[in-house]
């Protein structure tokens, strides 16, 4: 399979033009989709405890997009940063760059419209994504 024991093959790819082994099958390392998981699941406690700072974000995401203009969550979370945002038990909103990866995701399934202006590098994320993908069903 692969050096990584900790790797799964999944699916045929559809779009691999040779047909090896490497190039038919899709590998997805467990690991990487656990921490992916983490992310996920880190993101959405702090969405719910930071309701204010999270919708900023997503209101400043729709409204470049609305100008057509790339955007960067990781950019929005810093103005969270800067901003005089709380959480639901009274103290300063934290945001950590961790939270940009998945938030940015989370964003885009709620407005698919968005995802070509949004500003998305790989992550683990992706992993945990492709591993719960409807592909699999």
């Amino acid at each position: 399979m692969t050096a990584n024991d900790n790797a799964v093959r999944l699916f045929p790819v559809d779009e691999m033009t040779d047909n090896t082994a490497s190039d038919d099958t899709t590998i997805v390392d467990l690991e990487r989709a656990e921490r992916g998981r983490l992310m996920y699941a880190d993101c959405d406690r702090w969405t719910h405890d930071n309701e204010d700072a999270a919708s900023y974000v997503e209101r400043a995401v729709l409204n470049a997009v609305r100008h057509g203009r790339k955007v960067s969550v990781r950019e929005k979370l810093e103005r969270v940063r800067w901003g005089d945002f709380t959480d639901l038990y009274g103290k300063p909103t934290s945001a950590s760059n961790n939270l940009s990866a998945p938030l940015a995701r989370r964003i885009i399934e709620r407005h698919p419209e968005a995802g070509p202006y949004i500003i998305v590098r790989p992550s683990v994320c992706d992993a945990y994504d492709l591993l719960v993908s409807e592909e699999l069903a």
